[in-house]
């Protein structure tokens, strides 16, 4: 296998894991109400928030993420393979409506199609 097909499977696992990441985190912090005033409670707040199970796991999911992108940066130049994080883009639009229901207007389609033909630009190169 090519170090160039090496490193775009790399990075399109990245792209998987942080698109995954996202929409746990996401999970996570629907149902948590607003930041608290004082300091104190603040720390309390935050420490609680990460060890929810959707934040946790969609820690997780951050860092094994970024494992792929090593693996993918060491085997292409990175000019060539970032172009490729921008998937990432659709895949949470799409999951958003999915998972959400979150309403996606059709100048945001039409700027995600641009950022695809972008990554298709770049992938002929």
């Amino acid at each position: 296998m090519s170090d160039k097909v090496f490193a775009v499977l790399f990075a399109l696992l990245c792209v998987l894991f942080t698109t995954a990441g996202q929409l746990m985190m996401k999970k996570g912090v629907s149902g948590l109400e607003a930041l608290p005033a004082s300091w104190a409670d603040r720390v309390l707040f935050l420490a609680q928030t990460l060890f929810d199970p959707w934040i946790f796991v969609g820690i997780a999911c951050a860092f094994a993420a970024m494992l792929a992108w090593l693996a993918a940066l060491s085997n292409a130049p990175i000019s060539y393979i970032y172009p490729f994080m921008s998937i990432s883009f659709l895949l949470v639009t799409i999951g958003g409506m999915v998972v959400f229901r979150e309403h996606v207007p059709m100048m945001r389609w039409g700027g995600l199609s641009l950022i695809i033909l972008g990554v298709f630009l770049v992938s002929r190169s």
